[in-house]
């Protein structure tokens, strides 16, 4: 679990935003485009809020990983690289492929 820790704070922290909360600012919620009226909040609700939303996202994403470990059985190397040369090679080139001849068809 420390290692799942880790994981979840480190995507929490680069990928989604941190303790960032869709319109929080300094001095509460802002939502009079949305509801009609704005949520004032003192500065110390507004960094609890923060954290909470912090270590919930990083809850979110441990629970998805052990998820993931404990449902997907586990594969054998010479079963990945096997999937790796057969199929997804052969998936990617074919992607470069026609991302080039649609980018072609578009400029002429």
């Amino acid at each position: 679990v420390p290692l799942a820790l880790l994981q979840g704070v480190l995507i929490v922290t680069l990928f989604f935003g941190g303790y960032d909360v869709p319109f929080l600012y300094q001095d509460g919620f802002h939502l009079g485009d949305i509801i009609g009226f704005d949520i004032a909040l003192p500065h110390v609700a507004v960094i609890a809020v923060g954290i909470l939303a912090f270590l919930l996202k990083t809850a979110v994403f441990v629970f998805l990983m052990m998820q993931v470990r404990w449902t997907l059985p586990r594969f054998r190397y010479d079963q990945i690289m096997q999937l790796c040369w057969k199929i997804i090679l052969p998936l990617s080139l074919a992607n470069i492929l026609v991302t080039g001849v649609v980018i072609l068809l578009l400029e002429g």
